[in-house]
């Protein structure tokens, strides 16, 4: 781990780790060997190319699944949709004649983004362009602005597995009934790839389930494998870290990442508006993409403006990245550009021989606002057995009212918004603002080099 391991004080010395102390130091070990394995996977190129050619062909041939292309990116894939561009609304509207021209030949047609007004514009190949677009995508853009059009790529915004690329939850002996605790504000939006449709005997996560944010673990590829897709209960899960710290939650999940953990950024950019038009005043985003271009994710940022737009106060919660290194992703950079709406949040490790903590060596680092536990974190899961592409030293089996332990800075995120809502929850802090209460979480932090304010949240 980097950053020589220190004390680090608890936000919350009520909440406690609910395992037997055997259980809990062989599930500990099992989350050392296979952070060990990630790290060592973080530098093998060909076990990237490989990954990524999986992820990208599972979908393959889905016009109900957004369809993308790997382009090495500096040691990593970064992926883009097919034969799809972005422009602002005004730039498409101030085009040239010769530019519309050339829009048309390359079969793209233009339409706004859903969700965000007509302040930016999807180029979208047609079904009869598509194929001749496909794979190619990344020339093609070159192509258009060569020609002066100023479109950027549509990014897909991958769950942190992809990255990691081996390795999923792992069972959990944990076990405990949800406090019987009233519900109350803030409302807290996590987007994600939603929750399933189980409803627990002890509580976790029920009430949470609409119509219009199930997950459904298990439709890709087809016909079905009988495996848990490659995201499938990552919404489930986030949103139990999220309850766990703040079990009173006002809590809202919404569907915009798909099973496998992948979702265009236009999808998750309507869903960040949507809920902050609903009401949400802290929102949790467990996703990001790094990007070809010097410039951030077009549509990505113009949500972020229109969600501070409708509310300056919004506090928008970003899992910093799985990168093991500084380069930027978004959503969680976009703190350089709104530090009063926008948190990064990095992953921090455990020493078991002192019990200090210390930055982890696989997190993305450096520009971030805080830390915290992001290995072996516990939460709620779902009903199924991995996928062999998700875990191929041995699938685990989950059964109902499951527990299990996964690492990312995806799941270090929502301990954050947990914290937060709690604060915001307490008479003590009434009329906080999200920023201000997020101030009280981080005072008894401490600093650690690049990984911003360092804090123990969930039990160490």
């Amino acid at each position: 781990m980097k950053n020589g391991a220190v004390a680090v004080q608890a936000f919350d010395s009520t909440l406690k780790d609910m395992r037997p102390d055997a259980k809990r130091a062989d599930e500990r070990k099992r989350v050392k060997e296979q952070v060990g394995n990630w790290i060592q996977l973080q530098h093998d190129d060909n076990h990237r190319r490989t990954t990524s050619e999986q992820f990208v062909g599972r979908r393959a041939g889905r016009r109900d699944l957004v369809q993308f292309e790997a382009v090495e990116n500096k040691g990593a894939d970064t992926f883009v949709v097919s034969g799809q561009f972005l422009i602002t609304g005004e730039h498409y509207g101030a085009l040239e004649d010769e530019q519309q021209a050339l829009i048309k030949k390359l079969g793209l047609v233009a339409a706004p983004v859903p969700g965000l007004g007509k302040a930016v514009y999807t180029l979208d190949a047609t079904p009869e362009s598509i194929s001749g677009i496909r794979n190619r995508t990344a020339s093609v853009g070159k192509q258009l602005v060569a020609a002066g059009v100023p479109v950027r790529h549509s990014y897909v915004t991958p769950l942190g597995m992809v990255r990691k690329a081996q390795g999923g939850p792992e069972n959990s002996s944990w076990a405990q009934q949800k406090p019987a605790v009233a519900v109350s504000g803030p409302r807290v939006a996590v987007v994600d790839t939603g929750v399933s449709t189980e409803q627990r005997a002890d509580g976790w996560l029920n009430g949470l389930l609409r119509n219009d944010n199930v997950d459904l673990l298990d439709v890709i590829p087809q016909p079905t494998d009988n495996r848990l897709d490659l995201g499938a209960g990552h919404g489930s899960f986030v949103a139990g870290v999220v309850q766990q710290v703040a079990p009173g939650a006002d809590l809202r999940v919404y569907q915009a990442l798909d099973t496998d953990g992948a979702a265009a950024e236009t999808t998750v950019a309507a869903a960040i508006v949507t809920a902050v038009q609903d009401g949400a005043k802290i929102l949790n985003l467990s996703f990001g993409t790094d990007t070809l271009e010097v410039d951030p994710p077009l549509s990505l940022r113009v949500a972020i403006e229109q969600a501070i737009a409708i509310d300056n106060e919004v506090l928008i919660v970003c899992a910093a990245g799985n990168t093991g290194d500084t380069r930027q992703v978004w959503p969680a950079s976009f703190r350089t550009d709104f530090p009063n709406n926008v948190v990064s949040v990095a992953a921090l490790g455990i020493d078991e021989t002192t019990g200090k903590v210390a930055g982890a060596d696989w997190s993305t680092h450096g520009n971030v606002t805080c830390s915290t536990l992001g290995e072996g974190v516990v939460s709620t899961y779902v009903i199924g057995t991995e996928s062999h592409a998700a875990d191929q030293q041995g699938p685990d089996t989950f059964g109902p009212e499951s527990w299990a332990t996964w690492s990312g800075t995806s799941f270090a995120a929502p301990q954050v918004v947990g914290a937060v809502t709690k604060v915001m929850q307490d008479p003590q802090h009434s009329g906080k603002t999200p920023l201000e209460a997020l101030g009280v979480v981080l005072q008894k932090a401490t600093s650690i080099t690049d990984y911003g304010k360092a804090i123990v949240i969930l039990p160490a």
